[in-house]
């Protein structure tokens, strides 16, 4: 008779080996040996947490953008409401539009000594970090016309490059560890700073902007223009009125980068993972990548989701910035 000393894997049968003989006898595995022969521990928990935190800015920059967008550019920029609508729809077109586009430039990109997705994510950043701030700068002497221009070429040109960080972020999860169960604890993670990076936005942002109404500011400047030290006042506080959502942009950009770059500087993806990916691709008939993009957007069920994605997220946006515009503004006309 021979025996089998020892099993390494944990298996749902055991075979004992008896005179040519095979028998089967049924067993169930511990959560123990279970636990031990799954554990890779790929991921250290500061590398899960370094890979969860850049969910958050990118987070905090959307909430931001859909709900001080249309005060800002109402009430600081100038803007009439036609060409604020107008700048928030273009640029969800664009952004819906881009969303395709890297997703399969993403998929095409082949390994390098720094990753796969790294190297989209650390060119995005200083791309997105300029274009938040220069979304929120209003520039002196322009005409309503040229400010058009601007801020629809920088909220485009923002949603563009925030997509270079958001897509490969997401996609990295699968090349980042063997294990399952750590690539279901590091989207737990991302998921997690996600929904803080939402409420940050509102805790950085919101009180700075609170009382930001012609209402209020009508209200504010009843006084005696005879006197000089309140005219002084008023100067102060007309510049602070005119830069303050720029000062605000430059705060975000540094909880931004905060939160994006140690993911590019602590995690790092697995080579064999990603070389397994790449070779099941190789093995497909290869299609150019204009033609992969002709297919996609000539492809009617494509399109109409594309179109519903566009006035979901408009309409969301313009309903946050609606209902803002409406309890500043109600407040101001109760008191």
């Amino acid at each position: 008779m021979r025996d089998i000393d020892k099993v390494k894997s944990v298996s749902d049968v055991q075979f004992s080996l008896q005179d040519n003989d095979v028998n089967i006898i049924n067993i169930k595995p511990s959560f123990k040996d279970y636990k031990e022969t799954n554990n890779e521990n790929d991921l250290t928990r500061f590398q899960k947490v370094c890979f969860g935190l850049a969910g958050l800015p990118y987070q905090a920059y959307f909430c931001a953008i859909g709900v001080f967008t249309t005060v800002y550019l109402l009430n600081n920029a100038g803007l009439p409401p036609e060409k604020t609508t107008y700048i928030l729809f273009i640029s969800r077109i664009i952004d819906a539009l881009t969303d395709p586009i890297y997703g399969l430039l993403v998929n095409k990109t082949k390994l390098t000594r720094f990753g796969k997705m790294k190297p989209w994510i650390a060119v995005a950043i200083p791309l997105c970090s300029i274009a938040y701030i220069m979304m929120w700068y209003a520039p002196t002497g322009f005409s309503q016309n040229q400010l058009f221009v601007w801020y629809t070429f920088w909220h485009s040109f923002q949603f563009t490059v925030i997509t270079g960080i958001r897509i490969p972020h997401t996609a990295m999860t699968m090349y980042l560890s063997h294990s399952k169960q750590e690539r279901e604890a590091i989207t737990v993670y991302r998921m997690g700073f996600e929904m803080i990076g939402l409420l940050l936005a509102l805790v950085i942002q919101g009180p700075f902007v609170s009382g930001d109404s012609n209402c209020i500011k009508l209200n504010e400047t009843q006084f005696d223009f005879d006197n000089k030290t309140n005219q002084t006042n008023i100067d102060i506080l007309s510049n602070w009125d005119q830069y303050k959502y720029t000062y605000i942009a430059i705060v975000m950009t540094v909880v931004f980068l905060a939160g994006s770059l140690p993911i590019v500087i602590f995690v790092n993806e697995k080579p064999e993972l990603i070389k397994v990916v790449d070779k099941k691709e190789d093995k497909k008939k290869k299609i150019s990548t204009f033609k992969e993009l002709t297919r996609m957007f000539t492809f009617k069920p494509y399109l109409l989701i594309i179109g519903s994605t566009i006035m979901t997220t408009s309409s969301i946006q313009i309903i946050q910035s609606n209902l803002q515009l409406y309890f500043e503004y109600g407040y101001t006309a109760i008191k």
